[in-house]
């Protein structure tokens, strides 16, 4: 858009006379506008379809096309239409159709000689009508652009509008109460939701009124904990803490701040505060009932391992009486003098009380895994998993059975607790095997995730699938005492142990076609058992 002075306007002058051409030129060279020259209809033609022009000054008599055809065609094009045409002529009056000319769209003749002066005067006039022109289609040009934007703004405005309400509505509709602080010394209030009512039982507009009412709704005891943080707001740009705030009532509810500093753009200098407000009043409350069940129920488990320690260990005295009595009286020769159904009798004892001692053993050995806090150490699985064999030595060789260990990790843990739990795990697999089929054990172990799995595999008689669930409880049995002899507590220990892991137990079995055990503990020290796990265990093995 050309709204200054910088637009100089066109004259194009047509003759086929260069001296002629040269002589216009002249009388219009301090005019400040182009002079453009033309010496032919065609000529002219050429330079009309590149520019625009605000007078031109045709030659009536030329040769080829002469003025009166050069000024029809011109007007044919629409473009062309209102360009002033000024007809100059040696012609007089009397000897051209003056009428011819108009009526083709001249607007003037001047007649030869032209006088300088009238030339300047009239081309002066379509000089200025072109500059006013110009203004006039910059001036709309812009007043389009201006309307253009305005119609922008107005959109913008609207959405901004809408925005707004449905931001403010959302806002007001949530259980947290948005607020605004400045980033001053006195922290005032300058903004707050409209649902400060419903949850604090004040209006915003009291916050912002009076600037103290939020420091005086601190609790006394929390009043420092609460301004402590906000140095870390300042350094960190964020900060959240809890404390008591008191309501309107005069009861107090426990309160979440989180806190966000705004800057300038560009610069670290704080502009605003901008913060939400939560109840958690009930997660305090929650928190506060779960602590207390979770402390009496450490008391309860303390005092239970406690009652099966002393219970168990104060057996052990009256057992070893009976089992003394009975082998007295087996040394004496006494047994012999028994009657059949006497020796029944007495076998029986003997073997309830051998039954008793393995129980009253397995049951100190569980309290003393559930009590034992000792520190986690390296620990070397394959040097574990080759001691317990070595222990069960003899059971192996009797069962003539096989066990296959792939190399496993070092990991961190507790080194006789893991030595229990393999060789319970392998003796597991020795003692349920089928009949007239030597065990068959594997073990392995992989990385998935920041998990060490372990698996113990066998070729046993199998478990039930509704009775998966229930054969790491204390004392539960699933076959026959007399077929399978034990306590029902080796898989309760190595629960236990995987409990003191901080990892889980679980098992994959159908009757009849043996079982694989999984042992999941963290690979890291202080790490815990991953839930992941509960929802791909059929990569791994599950229930």
């Amino acid at each position: 858009m050309n709204m200054n002075n910088t637009y100089t306007p066109n004259i194009l002058i047509v003759d086929d006379d260069q001296n002629k051409l040269q002589i216009l030129a002249d009388i219009l060279l301090d005019m400040e506008v182009n002079i453009v020259t033309a010496a032919s209809a065609n000529e002219a033609f050429r330079l009309l379809m590149k520019n625009d022009f605000a007078v031109i000054l045709l030659d009536v008599k030329m040769p080829g096309i002469d003025g009166f055809e050069t000024a029809g065609l011109i007007r044919k094009r629409a473009k062309f239409q209102d360009t002033p045409i000024v007809f100059i002529t040696s012609y007089s009056p009397d000897e051209i159709d003056i009428k011819k000319g108009y009526a083709l769209g001249s607007v003037d003749y001047l007649f030869a000689p032209v006088n300088s002066e009238i030339l300047r005067a009239k081309v002066s006039v379509f000089v200025k009508l072109a500059r006013l022109k110009e203004k006039s289609n910059a001036v709309q040009l812009e007043t389009e652009e201006i309307n253009k934007k305005l119609s922008i703004s107005n959109e913008k405005y609207s959405l901004l509008k809408s925005t707004n309400e449905r931001l403010n509505f959302i806002f007001n509709s949530m259980p947290v109460v948005i607020f605004t602080l400045a980033a001053s010394e006195d922290f005032k209030v300058t903004f707050a939701t409209r649902n400060t009512f419903e949850q604090l039982g004040y209006e915003a507009g009291e916050f912002i009124k009076h600037p103290g009412l939020w420091v005086e709704c601190i609790h006394s005891e929390d009043m420092e904990q609460v301004f402590s943080c906000f140095p870390q707001l300042f350094d960190e740009g964020r900060c959240t803490f809890e404390y008591r705030f008191k309501r309107q009532c005069g009861d107090y509810i426990w309160v979440q701040n989180v806190l966000r500093l705004i800057r300038e753009d560009g610069h670290d200098a704080p502009v605003e505060i901008i913060g939400c407000l939560s109840d958690i009043s009930e997660r305090k409350s929650t928190e506060k009932q779960l602590a207390l069940k979770t402390a009496e129920l450490e008391r309860s488990n303390a005092e239970l391992e406690h009652f099966a320690y002393i219970a168990s260990h104060d057996l052990q005295e009256p057992l070893r009486a009976i089992s003394s009595y009975l082998q007295l009286i087996e040394k004496r020769g006494c047994y012999e003098a028994f009657d059949e159904k006497s020796k029944d009798y007495f076998t029986r004892v003997i073997k309830g009380a051998k039954r008793m001692q393995a129980m009253i053993d397995d049951l100190l050995q569980y309290s003393r895994v559930v009590s034992n806090k000792a520190a986690f150490v390296s620990c070397d699985c394959n040097e574990i998993v080759e001691e317990a064999i070595h222990n069960l030595g003899v059971l192996i060789k009797e069962t003539e059975a096989r066990i296959n260990c792939k190399p496993l990790p070092v990991i961190e843990g507790n080194q006789n607790q893991l030595l229990r739990f393999f060789q319970n795990m392998i003796n597991n697999g020795l003692k349920f095997h089928k009949e007239n089929e030597a065990p068959v054990i594997d073990i392995t172990a992989e990385k998935d995730g920041g998990h060490w799995i372990f698996s113990i595999s066998d070729n046993g008689i199998g478990i039930k699938k509704e009775s998966r669930d229930r054969i790491f409880d204390v004392f539960q049995r699933l076959n026959a005492k007399d077929k399978y002899p034990g306590t029902g507590i080796g898989l309760a220990v190595c629960k236990k142990i995987a409990d003191n892991h901080k990892g889980r137990i679980w098992v994959e079995s159908e009757l009849g076609t043996g079982s694989t055990f999984y042992l999941a503990i963290p690979e890291a020290r202080g790490g815990s058992w991953n839930e992941q796990y509960e929802a791909n265990r059929d990569l791994i093995g599950g229930r």
